[in-house]
């Protein structure tokens, strides 16, 4: 014979008269504690809108001394699911391979495949790490944190590669790094870390942090050293 439903549930109750009681506000510290429970969670999201340009120093001998490079910079959005506060941030996404330099004709004209009037330049590839197949891809980036004392940098892993969310460090030191292929410079990179700091300290419990990529239509592939000038190419 099956047992019969009695329907009984325990809670806490302000109800002086009641046996579940457990002194006046016990329920609201009991809610505040539910609510501190909560996982909240950290959105950084990187769009593919170009806000600015950013300059960047090339560490190599075959490039011409004082010759720069101008990286686009894209709006980023940081935001978390319990102040709903939105801080917007610049933030580069193309790096550049100094360490394959390479001598190269560009410009002409060709006639039957074969290409006249080239001139030389100084070719540099330039690599960026976007969504596999889709227009956005989401990273869970709070297990791949470094802090240090004055940067901080989340990793993105997709299969085989891997991508660095860089604050806090100067541009000479990362982008002459030659150990990092893909990566996303912030530009404010002190603000960055303290908003992050700030915003983990007042939602309780270590956050997870999600990195949203958000595809480009298109990006540099290649800048060339010509006559003094930079030309980049799609």
């Amino acid at each position: 014979m099956p047992l019969p439903n009695l329907k009984l549930s325990l809670s806490i109750t302000d109800n002086p008269g009641s046996p579940l009681y457990t002194g006046h506000g016990e329920r609201e510290k009991m809610a505040s504690f539910d609510s501190q429970m909560n996982q909240h969670t950290i959105n950084i999201t990187i769009s593919e809108e170009q806000i600015g340009e950013f300059e960047v120093p090339v560490d190599n001998q075959l490039w011409e001394t004082g010759q720069k490079i101008m990286l686009p910079t894209y709006k980023m959005l940081l935001t978390d699911t319990l102040t709903d506060e939105t801080s917007i941030y610049e933030v580069t996404r193309d790096n550049f391979l100094s360490t394959e330099l390479q001598k190269k004709k560009v410009g002409g004209i060709s006639i039957f495949g074969k290409t006249f009037f080239a001139k030389e330049g100084i070719s540099m590839p330039m690599v960026a790490f976007e969504p596999n197949k889709e227009n956005i891809e989401i990273f869970t980036a709070n297990k791949y944190k470094t802090l240090k004392k004055d940067s901080l940098y989340y990793t993105l892993n997709q299969k085989q590669s891997t991508a660095y969310l860089v604050a806090g460090v100067t541009q000479n030191i990362v982008f002459t790094n030659t150990s990092i292929d893909y990566l996303f410079y912030v530009i404010q990179g002190e603000k960055f870390i303290g908003d992050i700091l700030y915003r983990e300290k007042f939602l309780k419990l270590t956050p997870i942090v999600k990195i949203n990529l958000i595809k480009r239509k298109s990006k540099i592939k290649e800048v060339v050293q010509q006559n003094k000038k930079i030309i980049y190419l799609s």
